[in-house]
Parts: structure tokens; sequence; C-alpha cells
């Protein structure tokens, strides 16, 4: 059964501590997740971070072999099927498509119909193109434990609508990562390259006279 417990209750049981015996452990290591992806995901892997992680799993009574385990061995279990990608504890649902027959109007007209049949065959081979597409990129896709903590950390995002942003060197995976979870999610990726002299009208576009 789902336990639905907002940020609120989060801080009010912290100051009680006498009502953390009634939190399920299951409960409690589901917001120690939450809690060091918030708190700890942005630090490399070091002293600090382990320290932190520490002291959030004393305030939620957690043994502290559940640091080590979160911190080396945790490798959240990935599943694709019936257009939902599962990884960990997030589930999202990929977009389904809209048929365009069903979009457009009916009619008699010879000339009509024959545009709308060219026009499925288009977004049929589209979407066959797009399924392949999506396959090589699963068979292609290393399914580390980097990869697959990082899965959940942005599908988190994604469910919660919050804005990510990725970090780290060039070729270290943040373009293919956002590709693949564009593919499975059947999404269109937008991608906007910037510099230095990039400014807003970049993104949202302005008038010229």
């Amino acid at each position: 059964k789902r336990v639905n417990i907002n940020f609120i209750e989060v801080l009010g049981v912290d100051h009680e501590r006498k009502t953390l015996g009634a939190i399920p452990t299951l409960l409690k290591e589901l917001i120690f997740q939450e809690a060091i992806d918030c708190f700890c995901g942005m630090l490399p892997k070091n002293e600090i971070n382990t320290d932190l992680m520490k002291k959030i799993a004393k305030c939620w009574e957690l043994d502290l072999s559940r640091v080590n385990y979160y911190n080396d061995l945790y490798k959240p279990s990935i599943s694709i099927k019936n257009n939902v990608l599962q990884c960990g504890r997030v589930k999202l649902k990929s977009l389904k498509k809209s048929s365009s027959r069903a979009n457009s109007s009916l009619s008699s007209d010879s000339s009509s119909s024959s545009s709308s049949s060219r026009d499925d065959r288009k977004e049929n081979k589209e979407e066959e193109k797009k399924k392949e597409n999506s396959k090589e990129m699963t068979r292609n896709f290393a399914f580390t434990s980097h990869a697959l903590s990082l899965i959940e950390k942005i599908g988190c995002c994604i469910y919660h609508n919050e804005p990510v942003l990725l970090v780290g060197e060039t070729g270290c995976g943040k373009t293919y990562l956002t590709q693949f979870l564009a593919s499975q999610l059947n999404q269109t990726l937008v991608v906007q390259n910037l510099n230095q002299q990039s400014d807003s009208t970049d993104l949202l576009g302005g008038f010229k006279p």
C-alpha cells in the first residue's frame, strides 16, 4: 500500500523522534534515497559525501551499512515493457502516438483518401524507424550501476516535473543518456547547442526590425 507523505510531515517526524518507530523500514529507505539524491547527488564520492549520507541515515535511524550499500553496491533494476519504463523506484509511461487517420475527417473524394493513405504510410515508416532506433539504442546502451542510478535520478525529476542539470566531462554519456530516455519514452528531443555568446533570444526567439 502506497503511503503519501509531504515535506512538512517529514520535518515534523524529524523533530518528534518518538514517531520514527511507527514508520516502516521500507518507507524510511525510500525517504533516505530521496534525501541523498537531493543533498548528496551533486557531490563527488568522497569523505564529505559519505559523512553527509551517514548523518541523513542517523536522522532516520537506519543502519550505517545502508550507506555503504547505496554508496558502493546499489544498482537499480530496469524494465522496459508495455510502454512503461521502470528503473528502481520510478515508473514512467511513454508518450502515446495519435493516429493521423483518427484525426483526419472522412471524405469520399478519391484524391483526399489517397493523400491520407500516403500520410499514413509515411507515418508508419517514421514510427517503424523510431522503434528500430529505440531498439538499437537499448542494445548499445551499457546498463552499468552508474548509468542506472542516473536514469533513476533523472526519472524522478521527470516524474515530479523538475529541471535537471547534468554536469561532466566531454564524452561521459550525458547526451547519450538523455537520448536513450527520450527514445524509450517516445518523446521528441530538442537539442540546443549553447556557448559563451548565447543569450536568451537563442532559446526564446525575438523580433528583428
